[in-house]
């Protein structure tokens, strides 16, 4: 009896982990992160841009508005047939305004990691 039951719950597993992926899921979560390097003299650390205005537009030009949470990370859920969306992301403490286009593939997956980095770091002098 041990046995079925081990067998049924292996299969339940296989279901909801494999099987909900790939026809339960009606909608892509694209996870946004940004972030930036401070430096000081040659020694960089990479940190987050909590509270950056992170927009993800669509192809159909509908726009989807977030504020980066304390870890510099934003997410949307987007229809997975959705195709091209251009995502950007500003902050005061940005040097620019970061952009990166992606496709998003219906046969990707349900999820979409999105890393935005600023590409000139912020420099901090020490006084002597």
């Amino acid at each position: 009896m041990q046995r079925w039951a081990a067998v049924i719950t292996i299969g339940v597993l296989v279901f909801f982990t494999g099987g909900c992926a790939s026809f339960g899921r009606s909608t892509v979560e694209v996870s946004v992160l940004v972030h930036m390097d401070v430096c000081v003299q040659a020694a960089c650390v990479t940190v987050p841009v909590s509270k950056a205005d992170v927009t993800l537009t669509r192809q159909t030009e509908e726009t989807l508005r977030k504020t980066a949470n304390a870890d510099g990370k934003a997410a949307f859920d987007v229809p997975p047939d959705v195709g091209k969306v251009t995502i950007t992301a500003q902050s005061p403490l940005l040097s620019t305004e970061l952009i990166a286009t992606i496709d998003v593939d219906p046969q990707a997956g349900g999820f979409i990691s999105v890393e935005m980095g600023d590409p000139t770091p912020a420099r901090l002098n020490r006084r002597p």
